[in-house]
């Protein structure tokens, strides 16, 4: 069997599509070039999977066609809405062997001589989202001597991925392991309507790239050597490692599942493993990606300027560098100059093209300081205006650029008091700063470990990514606002900015607040002797600046308990008179809460803001006190008068209980001092907004008792009292 044993690209179904009707099907070589026109685009889960096979494609549409050869017109290719069959066909039967991936003389992606170490190694090694050697994988879990079954489809793209996105990093001969032209820069591959126009846009004619050249199956053999790209196939076929695949020492039904089209992988001579060493590397600066975008980055001391491959950053949306994508920059933000993708560039010179709308896939795979481990791999989608980028008549550009200022003006205030709130829980506040200001005002006087504690507090918020992402959506209309129009709302831009901000402040503000009235509120009805007042003046101060940030709009319920205790601490007479805090008080909003129990926490904590309790002695349940106000209020008459607001209470819905509640504190808060009856037992207070809601109506029987039965006995008494005067 291992003598027969074969698997050729060209009629086996490798490659995963998506069809015009979303269904997900795979298909071989010559099936999607003869049906490109009838297939959306190829998809893989793995990003870089994606693009190694798109890019390889690619290669045999230039081959295939010869669009990027002068002689050609592209035009008429793309106009022609699909591939001529017979060049497909044509092309397929010369080289069809050299698509077989077990071919004796020339199998596909390989080479017959590994130098150096002939180990054989995992089959793991060709796949960059799998664990092999020391690099792990949090979603894989193979260990290099485990065995494991994989399809004859999956080596075919492993093979492919790994010649064109290989990191760099490693022993190897004759060099060690140096980096694949892809993994260098994120890939950026303009989407058509299918998978032809997809192929044909990304393949226009370039002059720069006038250079015919073979792809790596029609030339010799790599020798490992430093040598430049002859041409853009050579490129896109770039032969980076050596790669033998190692069969065992008899294919059978053991290691080999014909029907499912399967192999066995061992790093041992009964299964199927991989043997691989350094393949050719390219010259320093020989060939610049048609796909590629670059930064240009300015030496503070020579003030000499330096283009590298542009790459997505993991916290930063790619929409934030559309200057570079459009040339459009007029700013001096070093972080957005660049320039486009040559591909991206020829579209505004291409007619047939430049006044419709594309989707770019920028494709991005990152590892970690120059060791072949992947930290970061992103697939982004992005529309793209070939008509907005710049140009000399009627630029609009400039609009791409004046949107991303305010943007960043907003992020820069924003920023800075996410840093203060930083500076606050990870060291002593600056009182007196202003939190609008750049993190750097706060920290530059910091030792080093104290900045490493504000950093790394600041980063668990996730600044970036919740602010920008939120933004997303609304500058994409406005470009296509622009394309239609010429303009679009600045003032609608800038609230949409304004209002992000101030939602994200605000959020931050309630997390930190609730996080504290959470503590305050566990002192408050806890059994234990605690103290309770446990603010100090840096609390106050933290408050205070709360305030001088968000506006009345941005507190919620969240900050109540909290701001409200500040106002107690500091002394306030009559807390709920002038009561900044309760200005904002909207209590029963807390019932929108999904935990109901950190709602009842945050109501009881409010609440002793209102009356707080001076003393542990003389505790008593909101019924007893009531039944000792009305005693103290005249008996009978005072009973009359409370026995309305006792049974509003009684038969209110859950949800109006905390507002019920805060209206009778504040009433019962008048007369503990005046008759000096006792304190309320906020335990009591907060096991009755727990439990108001259960269908034994326990609280509301515990509520009724205490106010009726005792009043009651107390009256009793009092008539036996007059009674036995009277006789004697």
């Amino acid at each position: 069997m291992r003598n027969d044993l074969t698997y050729n690209l060209v009629k086996e179904k490798w490659i995963q599509v998506i069809d015009l009707n979303a269904n997900q099907i795979k298909c071989s070589l010559i099936e999607l070039f003869e049906e490109a026109d009838n297939i959306k685009e190829v998809f893989y889960e793995s990003p870089v999977e994606e693009i190694a096979v798109n890019r390889f494609l690619q290669a045999l549409t230039i081959i295939i066609t010869g669009v990027t050869s002068p002689n050609c017109e592209w035009e008429d290719v793309y106009n022609a809405g699909k591939f001529d069959t017979r060049e497909v066909k044509k092309y397929f039967e010369k080289y069809k062997e050299c698509f077989d991936l077990f071919n004796k003389e020339r199998p596909f992606y390989q080479h017959q001589e590994i130098l150096g170490n002939h180990r054989r190694n995992p089959m793991t090694i060709l796949f960059q989202d799998a664990s092999s050697a020391n690099n792990a994988c949090l979603f894989d879990h193979h260990k290099d001597n485990s065995s494991f079954w994989l399809g004859l489809d999956k080596i075919a793209v492993g093979l492919i991925t790994a010649q064109g996105y290989s990191f760099g990093g490693g022993i190897s001969r004759p060099t060690n392991f140096r980096g694949a032209p892809g993994s260098s820069a994120s890939t950026f591959w303009i989407k058509g309507n299918n998978l032809f126009e997809s192929l044909l846009l990304n393949s226009q004619y370039i002059e720069e790239l006038e250079e015919e050249s073979e792809p790596a199956w029609e030339k010799k053999l790599p020798i490992s050597e430093e040598r430049p790209a002859e041409g853009y196939v050579d490129y896109l076929t770039w032969q980076s490692r050596r790669l033998k695949l190692y069969l065992p020492d008899k294919v059978s039904n053991f290691n080999y599942n014909p029907e499912k089209q399967e192999v066995l992988c061992t790093t041992d001579e009964t299964g199927f493993s991989i043997g691989r060493c350094q393949g050719d590397f390219q010259s320093d600066n020989n060939f610049t990606d048609p796909l590629f975008a670059l930064r240009i980055s300015k030496d503070k001391k020579t003030q000499d300027t330096k283009e590298y491959p542009y790459k997505l950053k993991e916290n930063r949306e790619a929409w934030r560098d559309s200057e570079i994508f459009y040339s459009a920059f007029y700013g001096e933000n070093p972080d957005r100059c660049g320039t486009p993708p040559t591909i991206i560039s020829y579209m505004k010179k291409n007619p047939v093209i430049s006044d419709k709308k594309f989707d770019i896939n920028i494709y991005t795979v990152n590892n970690s300081n120059g060791q072949p481990k992947v930290i970061l791999w992103r697939r982004v989608v992005m529309p793209f205006y070939p008509q907005l980028m710049k140009n000399d008549e009627n630029d609009k550009s400039y609009l791409i650029t004046q949107m991303l200022n305010e943007a960043e003006e907003r992020f820069k205030k924003l920023k800075g008091a996410v840093y203060y709130f930083a500076e606050y829980n990870a060291t002593n506040p600056a009182t007196e700063a202003d939190v609008y200001d750049m993190k750097n005002k706060y920290i530059d006087n910091k030792n080093s470990k104290e900045k490493e504690q504000i950093f790394k507090f600041a980063t668990n918020f996730n600044l970036e990514t919740d602010y920008w992402a939120s933004l997303e959506k609304k500058f994409y209309n406005n470009l296509q606002e622009i394309v239609e129009t010429g303009k679009y709302a600045v003032d609608a831009w800038k609230d949409k900015c304004k209002q992000t901000a101030s939602r994200y402040l605000k959020n931050l503000i309630d997390d930190i607040c609730e996080y504290k009235a959470y503590g305050l509120a566990n002192n408050v009805y806890s059994n234990n002797k605690r103290r309770v007042y446990n603010m100090n003046t840096e609390d106050l101060d933290f408050i205070e600046k709360l305030y001088e940030i968000a506006d009345d709009k941005l507190l919620n319920g969240k900050s109540y308990s909290i701001a409200a205790m500040a106002e107690f601490k500091k002394g306030k007479s009559n807390p709920s008179a002038n009561f900044k805090a309760f200005k904002y008080l909207d209590i029963g909003k807390l019932k929108n809460y999904k935990e109901y129990k950190v709602d009842c926490y945050l109501t009881t904590a409010t609440l002793f803001a209102l009356c707080p309790t001076k003393t542990e002695d003389k505790k008593l349940r909101l019924g007893e006190l009531l039944n000792k106000i009305s005693i103290a209020k005249d008996g009978e008459n005072g009973r009359k008068t409370l026995e309305p607001r006792v049974e509003q209470l009684l038969y209110c819905h859950t949800e109006d209980l905390p507002k019920l509640l805060v209206g009778m504190v504040s009433y019962v808060e008048d007369y503990i001092n005046k008759y000096n009856i006792g304190n309320i037992d906020y335990h009591d207070l907060f096991m009755m907004l727990r439990y108001w809601g259960n269908d034994n109506r326990s609280m509301q029987k515990r509520l009724a008792i205490d106010f009726w039965t005792s009043l009651y006995i107390e009256q009793t008494n009092n008539n036996s009292e007059n009674n036995n005067n009277s006789n004697n």
